[in-house]
């Protein structure tokens, strides 16, 4: 029996996917450019961003970089989990109650 494998991801992050697909088509479109034309600008095939417009989870994350680039977007990827964004990982570095505690080693001098 021949069952195929395909890449499984949480709803939030296939909706992502697909939001920046969906965007990224929006974006060409915007710039007048084909498929074909970004296939080219990235060195992909025209398939690739076909799957990277849909927001496939199989295409590399470097391909949908390459896309950002090519349409002049990349410098909003410096926004991703950008640590001064992130304001429940400050509020945890600035909790007193959230210190991490390490435990006291008990010494064993038995040798």
């Amino acid at each position: 029996m021949h069952t195929t494998t395909s890449t499984s991801y949480p709803d939030p992050a296939k909706n992502a996917l697909e939001r920046l697909g969906t965007r990224l088509r929006i974006a060409r479109t915007n710039r007048r450019l084909r498929q074909q034309d970004l296939a080219q600008k990235i060195g992909r095939s025209r398939a690739t961003v076909v799957e990277i417009e849909k927001g496939s989870g199989k295409v590399e994350i470097e391909a949908y970089i390459a896309a950002l680039s090519a349409l002049g977007l990349l410098e909003a990827l410096d926004l991703v989990a950008d640590p001064s964004l992130d304001r429940d990982a400050q509020a945890l570095v600035y909790s007193p109650s959230e210190r991490r505690v390490r435990l006291k080693k008990r010494l064993d001098n038995d040798f």
